[in-house]
């Protein structure tokens, strides 16, 4: 404010102002002083608001940034599984599969698809899917989750027979996945099984593991993208670049292994034998390692008793007999198929516990279960009939990733 502008003010306030009392001497050179003072004062303090002003928006924007890199990194994201309606005591029907997420669901009645993952950013699901006998024909398809395209990924990689059990990376530029190699005359399911890898439109399949090596099974990748994990018969869970040119033995790691997203760890399904109250049976445990496969700790576990799982036989209406029966519910009653959340705090497994003999079909008693590495606490999150299958859990972002997708038309 200028000195002429605030003598304009001063006037005019004594112009209304009530009369003073008499003024004492050395009353103008107090003045003067006083409005000299008040005139320097605003420009004094301008440049302290104007800092402060600044540092605040600064913070903010430091504030801003670090919710947002927290929310990134330690966003739960969505956990996603497989759920098909069983047709009856003598089996799975596997008619439709839906692809449920938070009330949303995604269902093919084209044929059966099986082993779904879906893509690091969301937009797309890839599954095996299948008409008629598995054992001759399943192919890797992508389709988008909005349904507006899909492509059969194993057709124009020009694979025949089976190929199943795909697997997104981490940056969504390709997929894993298992193809059996069949030899003229051979059912492709009895056929060596080897594990592969594709671009994620299809071109570029090689196959990771051996000719002649013992058969894998689905694989997982490592978090930066350069390894994956799979088990080999025989020989235990291996840990190999995506050539097969390194491959080593992680011997503490059991079945359908997978890394934490922070890479500190490994979560996998083990079992053993036992016995319980006198009663011969299977333990069953998910079991964490840390991200090289050792220090194994086991953080769920459950028994089943071979006597229950044999009291649950439909007899041979279900297409198998008792020890058909019997392995077909060891390998499925879990728990097992164990994933770890976005922030790695968490592990969703599946899992029929307890297992009722007297209930329905042991597929339909598998449910969705959560382990809280925090709190070593479990809970179970679904409660149906359904067959529950196939678990991801992802943090998505909305960015692609991955390279262009073409469309074209279903498989056939």
């Amino acid at each position: 404010m200028s000195t002429d502008r605030f003598d304009e003010q001063i006037a005019s306030l004594l112009d209304t102002a009530e009369p003073t009392p008499e003024l004492q001497p050395g009353w103008e050179q107090r003045a003067m002083a006083a409005m000299a003072a008040a005139a320097a004062g605003p420009a004094r303090r301008a440049p302290r608001l104007v800092t402060v002003i600044v540092v605040a928006l600064v913070l903010m924007l430091l504030a801003a940034a670090v919710f947002a890199a927290v929310r990134y990194f330690l966003v739960e994201g969505t956990l996603r599984f497989t759920s098909v309606q069983p047709a009856g005591p003598g089996g799975p029907g596997g008619e439709v599969s839906h692809f449920l997420s938070q009330g949303e669901e995604w269902m093919t009645s084209e044929g059966i698809a099986f082993d779904a993952d879906i893509s690091p950013d969301g937009r797309e699901v890839a599954y095996s899917f299948r008409r008629g006998d598995p054992c001759d024909w399943a192919h890797i398809v992508v389709e988008k989750t909005d349904r507006s395209a899909i492509v059969d990924l194993s057709g124009k990689a020009g694979m025949h027979g089976v190929s199943c059990a795909p697997n997104w990376s981490p940056d969504g530029r390709m997929i894993s996945f298992m193809h059996f190699d069949p030899t003229p005359g051979q059912r492709p399911c009895n056929a060596e099984r080897h594990l592969w890898v594709m671009n994620a439109d299809g071109s570029g399949a090689h196959q990771v593991t051996p000719k002649g090596s013992p058969r894998t099974d689905r694989a997982h990748w490592s978090p930066d993208g350069s390894r994956l994990l799979t088990h080999l018969d025989g020989v235990g869970t291996i840990i190999t670049d995506i050539w097969g040119q390194h491959i080593e033995v992680a011997p503490y790691v059991g079945m359908n292994p997978r890394w934490s997203p922070d890479g500190t760890m490994i979560v996998s399904a083990h079992s053993r034998a036992g016995e319980v109250d006198g009663r011969p049976g299977q333990w069953h445990q998910v079991v964490v390692t840390d991200g090289n496969g050792n220090h194994p700790k086991v953080v769920v576990e459950h028994f089943f008793a071979f006597g229950d799982l044999e009291a649950g036989y439909p007899g041979p209406k279900s297409g198998k007999s008792l020890a058909e029966w019997v392995d077909d519910a060891l390998c499925y009653v879990g728990p097992r198929d164990a994933v770890f959340s976005p922030r790695s705090d968490k592990i969703a497994f599946l899992a029929a516990m307890p297992y009722d003999p007297s209930g329905p079909h042991f597929l339909s008693q598998v449910e969705v279960w959560l382990y809280d590495l925090n709190t070593d606490e479990t809970t179970r999150l679904t409660n149906d009939d359904m067959e529950q299958d196939s678990l991801f859990w992802r943090a998505e972002t909305t960015d692609r990733v991955g390279p262009e997708w073409e469309e074209s038309a279903p498989p056939r």
